[in-house]
């Protein structure tokens, strides 16, 4: 449920890294990889589920979210279109 809030801020952000490219191709990419990921979570959890129970799964995707927000954090994008926009507003 939470998770569907965080794709405007993943779509941003790779829009930021990537650039040069177009945005439609970012965006396609990023959307593409996320219904893959989210297809593959879908089948691992329910096998979880039904080998090691509800509790211990929800603790193995709260402990994945936990990375992946830790990940978040300490990473250091180099935000090429907003240096870009801002070069361009300089002249």
């Amino acid at each position: 449920f939470f998770l569907v809030a965080y794709m405007p801020v993943a779509y941003d952000l790779a829009v930021e890294v990537t650039y040069p490219e177009p945005e439609s191709m970012s965006a396609g990419l990023i959307t593409f990889i996320y219904q893959l990921v989210s297809w593959l979570v879908t089948l691992g959890y329910g096998k979880m589920i039904q080998n090691i129970g509800a509790e211990w799964s929800n603790n193995t995707l709260s402990i994945a979210l936990l990375i992946g927000t830790i990940i978040h954090a300490i990473l250091n994008p180099d935000l090429k279109r907003q240096a870009a926009l801002t070069s361009t507003k300089e002249v």
